[in-house]
């Protein structure tokens, strides 16, 4: 998500909820062998670069060590909380 397209997302859902789920790139890279490979080395590397700035999210999760139902709760913790 990119600093303009969120603020599409607040102006046309105000209500919405944003999270920003982080990864290193040595993270992401190593969950991408697991996936099909769609994207170039050069492409994956340029598109992680893209988001090292993420903007204004409501809640940002550090991922790195999470397994996916660890995120799951967190996400569903702080969306209980609003």
């Amino acid at each position: 998500m990119t600093a303009s397209s969120l603020k599409v997302y607040r102006r046309e859902l105000p209500g919405c909820f944003v999270v920003h789920l982080q990864v290193s790139l040595a993270g992401a890279q190593e969950r991408a062998t697991t996936r099909p490979v769609y994207l170039t080395d050069q492409e994956f590397v340029v598109l992680h670069d893209m988001i090292a700035t993420p903007p204004a999210a409501d809640l940002f999760i550090d991922t790195e060590r999470m397994s996916l139902e660890h995120q799951l709760r967190e996400i569903r913790n702080a969306w209980h909380s609003t």
